[in-house]
């Protein structure tokens, strides 16, 4: 799984444009310890994955969506802090 910026060749909406974190993400983050790792990401890192996780059409594929942004996200964390 891929998360390109350019899925559809449109530029990505700034995070302001996105408004904030959905609540849904944000409990699950917080939920996963990841929510202060995740706000500390830049800006189009985070852009990708709440893009990604908005783009579901169904409740089912958002919430798995969502549980598979906890698992990358969670990886990407365990690849820093062991530098």
């Amino acid at each position: 799984m891929s998360l390109c910026c350019s899925v559809r060749n449109q530029p990505l909406p700034s995070l302001r444009a996105m408004n904030k974190i959905p609540p849904d993400f944000a409990a699950a983050l917080q939920a996963a310890g990841l929510k202060t790792f995740f706000t500390g990401c830049t800006a189009s890192h985070q852009r990708e994955y709440l893009k990604w996780i908005d783009e579901a059409k169904r409740s089912a594929t958002r919430a798995a969506r969502i549980q598979k942004s906890l698992q990358m996200i969670s990886a990407k964390w365990v690849q820093e802090s062991s530098r």
